[in-house]
């Protein structure tokens, strides 16, 4: 071939090659934008910022100006509601992690004031932890615009119907609590992206799962929260609860689940009645149980005991705990 017919084709497959990488690159960037290079959402970045902003003392002690701080944090929260006159000072907030002091305090319990809060505007993210939420949930709706909420540990057993309220969520995450239900309001947050349910008293997929169909990421194991919080007998007088979701008698709830275009994957929790191989036979040949992930087996798991479980209270004959129940269930919770 002439060197210009060469040099031509050449030229020709470049411009080509070129072509397919320009139509690639929206696509790229779409999902470089939604997941990001490991593995995060966009609203999950925004809450891990929201947990590694400055305490209160080191802003106050600099001497910032109130109104150019976007984002901050108070562990030993003492105060009874939320937000009190130290937080408000600080106008353009987009995120607030308070925590109180567990070991001393115990679960302090907390007001939401829906008159005070709406003097933060800006506030899009709210981490909750280790506080008694459960009678002033239902004020959350007057929170406009929130897009993460992180309500760890704060000995929540209902959800109230005015969640399905906050439009915009996109995240909630409810770790640590004693939820066995979910409200079918639920199924209203149109927008969410990310619900983390792990270390609740679920039994069984929650029904209203099937009709959020944004999801993209969902969190019903368990986690290693003697890694978080050390000892559990600390934790004794509010014992942290198991999942133990029996999904093979619901098959048709986690393929509807499952089969969402949206879901980047579903973590449920390793025990006695949910296995990897067991999921493999329940859905033969199907890809998208590729989405399931699989959390920590939990110790001590009720059946069967496991050897080197950590020291427990006096409990009841194995024969009076059926499958299913938690540490937290025998103790009342």
């Amino acid at each position: 071939m002439p060197f210009p017919e060469r040099f031509t084709f050449l030229m020709e497959i470049c411009a080509s090659v070129f072509r397919k990488l320009v139509d690639l690159l929206p696509k790229m960037a779409l999902i470089n934008l939604l997941v990001g290079c490991n593995g995060l959402l966009a609203v999950e970045k925004e809450m891990r910022k929201a947990a590694r902003a400055r305490h209160i003392d080191t802003i106050e002690k600099k001497g910032l100006d109130p109104l150019t701080v976007e984002r901050i944090s108070i562990w030993n929260y003492t105060d009874s509601v939320f937000p009190n006159e130290r937080l408000l000072k600080y106008g353009n907030l987009r995120s607030v992690f308070l925590s109180s002091d567990i070991i001393q305090v115990g679960h302090l319990p907390l007001v939401i004031d829906p008159i005070a809060i709406q003097q933060l505007p800006q506030l899009r993210f709210i981490r909750l932890h280790h506080f008694n939420l459960r009678e002033s949930l239902n004020t959350l709706q007057n929170v406009a615009g929130i897009e993460g909420l992180n309500l760890t540990y704060c000995l929540i057993d209902t959800l109230p119907d005015e969640i399905g309220r906050l439009s915009e969520l996109k995240y909630l995450s409810l770790r640590l609590n004693y939820l066995s239900s979910l409200p079918d309001a639920l199924s209203h947050l149109d927008s969410l992206e990310v619900l983390d349910l792990s270390n609740n008293h679920l039994r069984m997929i929650p029904a209203s799962l099937a009709d959020m169909r944004k999801l993209k990421k969902i969190n019903l194991a368990n986690d290693e929260v003697e890694k978080e919080y050390g000892p559990l007998d600390a934790f004794r007088s509010a014992p942290m609860c198991l999942n133990h979701i029996d999904w093979e008698t619901d098959t048709a709830s986690l393929g509807t689940i499952l089969r969402s275009a949206e879901l980047l994957h579903l973590k449920l929790p390793r025990d006695e009645c949910s296995e990897k191989l067991h999921l493999i036979r329940a859905y033969p040949g199907k890809r998208w149980t590729r989405k399931v992930r699989w959390g920590y087996k939990p110790n001590p798991c009720p059946d069967p005991w496991p050897t080197g479980a950590f020291v427990r209270p006096a409990l009841p004959e194995k024969d009076f705990i059926d499958r299913g129940k938690c540490l937290c269930g025998i103790l009342g919770y």
